[in-house]
């Protein structure tokens, strides 16, 4: 499980990994290629100190900066208000909403677990476009009554 201690000991590792490079960070996996080791087959050895870095937010902050995990935090919330401003008029929203805060929630409290992200991203996707293209569609049916009621004499 996680401690206190843990969480304490990965936050102070994270910003000693940041200290050189704490506006852009230190690359695009780092984290994967110079502070976790592989073994022969393949797996991913924890450090026993920091127990792989719980929060995708440590991640963030050392591959990508400040600027990056800002970045991130922006993209996030805009996502989340994009679907609760529609989440009222169309029931897509409403999973979108559920599955932002959800997903969201997950990585910052315990990491990018396996390949859930690339799934969540492409159900966020998914949904985020059903709902810009009924957007669309409403708005075209407008159009065309307004058109009609502008040709009737």
């Amino acid at each position: 499980g996680s401690s206190l201690q843990l969480r304490q000991s990965q936050l102070l590792f994270s910003i000693n990994a940041v200290l050189d490079k704490p506006i852009f960070g230190n690359g695009v996996g780092y984290m994967n290629d110079f502070i976790f080791e592989k073994d022969a087959y393949g797996k991913t050895i924890m450090e026993e100190d920091i127990m792989g870095l719980e929060s995708i937010l440590f991640v963030k902050i050392i591959d990508y900066g400040l600027f990056g995990l800002c970045s991130f935090l922006l993209l996030s919330g805009w996502i989340f208000f994009w679907f609760y401003r529609r989440s009222k008029k169309y029931p897509e929203a409403e999973s979108g909403l559920l599955i932002t805060a959800t997903t969201m929630g997950l990585f910052y409290l315990s990491g990018n677990i396996g390949n859930i992200s690339a799934l969540s991203y492409a159900l966020i996707g998914l949904l985020a476009a059903e709902i810009k293209n009924k957007e669309e569609l409403f708005e075209n049916e407008e159009t065309d009554e307004k058109k009609q009621e502008g040709e009737k004499p």
